[in-house]
């Protein structure tokens, strides 16, 4: 941000004015998708599973909620 001249200071706005939801993408072409894509979707399912994924969704969450005064 700071090379392009935009200002290098970030605010999270509560309660969100847009939410997009993030995907993992990669080329069929490439020589090691499938495993790289089982591998990625085994390692989502265990954080779920041992609560690790809630846990950061929640720092996130705290984090997009202290706002700036």
């Amino acid at each position: 941000m700071k090379k392009n001249g935009y200002s290098t200071e970030l605010t999270i706005w509560q309660p969100a004015l847009i939410k997009h939801p993030l995907h993992i993408g990669i080329s069929k072409e490439h020589p090691d998708a499938e495993y790289i894509i089982t591998s990625f979707n085994k390692g989502l399912e265990q954080i779920k599973r041992s609560g690790e994924y809630d846990e950061i969704l929640a720092r996130y969450e705290h984090l997009a909620s202290a706002q700036p005064e």
